[in-house]
């Protein structure tokens, strides 16, 4: 069956079927009754036959009008032959008189119009019904079933009746159809970069897309709701021509992923394990997973991370560390409360949450009041600093106790506005910061390289960071490094164009950092270094340092050498 024509004949058939039942129930209305015979006379007690061994004899009795098998009577007729009668209880409590063959010729008539009235139960031998009463209850039996096959079908239909309509796609890339928007109808594509009519729903999410039942639907998703979760990421988003290709065109996201810090966890592992005596030193030799490289790596790269596991030999705070403590890579579970909520995996940071993890789209099927959910079905590289909070400044390790210890200052207040929030919320109130890092969001300065990895096995973020404030500042004697686009399949021009909140040209200079790596959103106009926000495309002109009075040195461009002069006080 079509299934864009199921529902219409569902429909007719549910009509059908409602009309066969009220069919059944008129044929169950009341009948007028049928002529009940004259009842005969009863003979006299002492007309009444004796009991014998083998039922009651009557000497008159005419062998042709003798029944020829005993019946039992509930009726008043029966109990007039009191000394024949052989009363038992039935289950209603009644007594019941069971008269042999003979006796009926006599007393037949007058049981028989009783039984025929629905006052008296007659069988042979059993506790049957009487015509009337069979008559009666076949009725209300047939009657009942009939109500019950009218509520059903009148059910059925108005569930059906309340079902959407169904909605198939067929996705250029499988050029299979697919059902799902039939139940999702609304809900948000998840990118430019994955149009629906191209990807559909299954080539990332799995699952049977022609299913219209949720259960069988959803079997088989890539990682329930999120294909993008490290331990699914290969089979939903891999392949040469997606995720998993190659380095040199920088398609190689999942590996790069992977071997992150973020991922591996392996600069916090590390420093406990040495403060506990379980290393000799901070090169970390332990990850969340295991993971090796296949790559030349940059300095203070290592060649491959064991899964950390502990042992009953390690010290209390390693094994209090391996229950309390980790969940913060991009693997761990989030914390369900307000301000933590996050998704796993790569959609950790490019699938946006609310502090309330409220759905704010427009599938049918999300709720909107159940907090765990993105804000929208979308993928994003338009990451604002609430998202990486999440995970990052909500609070401090207790390294004695091996705890984690949520700040106390959160939400900002309900009458502050924009900025004042902002600044409540963006960091911890025990560090120092130049303006720059608060107005601006993290991923304006930290690379995708940096956050995403660069295909080498880092000790600690410290190792895979490489932008420095000299990077778009410069120093005295220098002035930014930067980088003129000569090809049209430059990574930066694709990121650009992925983002959608700055634009970028062949043609166009750009600042990079010590690596190579492009800063797409930095980038001369005229005279002038301007730096474009990625989560809202605000401009800000990039002050120099060159032809400044800044008393910086140029071996010097940790932040807080910065912060002696520029810390901004709020």
């Amino acid at each position: 069956m079509n299934p864009q024509t199921e529902p219409g004949m569902t429909r007719r058939l549910a009509s059908l079927g409602l009309l066969c039942a009220l069919i059944l129930l008129a044929g169950c209305l009341p009948q007028p009754a049928p002529a009940l015979p004259s009842p005969q006379p009863l003979p006299s007690a002492r007309a009444l036959p004796t009991a014998t061994s083998t039922g009651v004899s009557l000497p008159s009795a005419t062998p042709s009008s003798v029944p020829t098998r005993n019946r039992t009577y509930e009726c008043a007729t029966a109990f007039q032959h009191r000394e024949l009668r052989a009363p038992y209880q039935t289950s209603l409590g009644r007594k019941r008189y069971t008269l042999s063959a003979e006796e009926l010729s006599e007393v037949d008539g007058t049981c028989r119009a009783e039984h025929l009235s629905g006052n008296c139960r007659v069988g042979d031998g059993v506790n049957a019904p009487g015509p009337a009463a069979m008559n009666a209850r076949g009725s209300l039996g047939v009657a009942a079933a009939a109500i019950l096959l009218a509520v059903v079908i009148v059910a059925a239909w108005g569930r059906q009746a309340s079902q959407p309509p169904v909605k198939e796609i067929i996705p250029t890339l499988t050029n299979r159809p697919e059902l799902c928007l039939t139940c999702h109808d609304g809900i948000e594509e998840i990118s430019p970069s994955h149009p629906v009519a191209t990807f559909g729903c299954t080539t990332c999410h799995g699952g049977d897309g022609m299913a219209l039942d949720a259960n069988l639907a959803h079997a088989g998703m890539y990682g329930g709701s999120n294909p993008a979760d490290l331990s699914v990421v290969n089979a939903a988003c891999g392949g040469a021509n997606c995720h998993s290709g190659d380095p040199a065109t920088g398609t190689d996201h999942i590996q790069r992923v992977t071997r992150s810090v973020q991922a591996t966890y392996a600069g916090a592992i590390s420093q406990v394990r040495h403060a506990f005596g379980a290393q000799a030193d901070l090169i970390a030799q332990m990850g969340i997973n295991a993971v090796q490289s296949d790559q030349p790596h940059s300095p203070g790269a290592v060649d491959a991370l064991a899964a950390f596991a502990v042992s009953p030999n390690d010290l209390q705070p390693i094994q209090k560390f391996a229950v309390n403590c980790l969940t913060c890579h991009l693997s761990a579970q989030p914390i369900a409360k307000p301000y933590f909520y996050r998704s796993t995996g790569c959609a950790a940071c490019h699938v946006l949450y609310d502090n309330g993890g409220l759905y704010k789209g427009g599938d049918p099927t999300i709720s909107r009041t159940e907090p765990g959910h993105p804000s929208l079905h979308r993928l994003t590289t338009a990451i604002p600093y609430t998202q990486c909070d999440h995970c990052h400044n909500r609070g401090n390790y207790n390294l004695p106790r091996m705890t984690f210890v949520e700040r106390t200052d959160l939400p900002a207040p309900a009458t502050a506005d924009a900025t004042a929030q902002r600044l409540a919320e963006y960091y911890q109130p025990i560090g120092q910061y130049t303006r720059c890092e608060w107005e601006l969001d993290c991923v304006d300065c930290h690379t995708a390289q940096e956050a995403m990895g660069d295909g080498n096995i880092y000790s600690n973020q410290a190792d895979a960071q490489v932008t420095q404030c000299r990077t778009c500042h410069g120093t005295l004697t220098e002035p930014p490094t930067t980088m003129t686009i000569t090809d049209p399949n430059d990574v930066a021009l694709r990121q650009a164009q992925v983002n959608g909140n700055y634009s970028l040209q062949v043609g166009d200079r750009v600042v990079v950092t010590e690596r190579g790596e492009k800063l797409g959103n930095v980038r001369w106009e005229g005279d002038q270094l301007v730096l474009t926000m990625k989560a809202t495309g605000q401009i800000y002109p990039v002050p120099l340092v060159e032809g400044s009075s800044c008393e910086q040195k140029p071996d010097e461009q940790a932040s807080h050498y910065c912060h002696e002069c520029h810390a901004y006080d709020h």
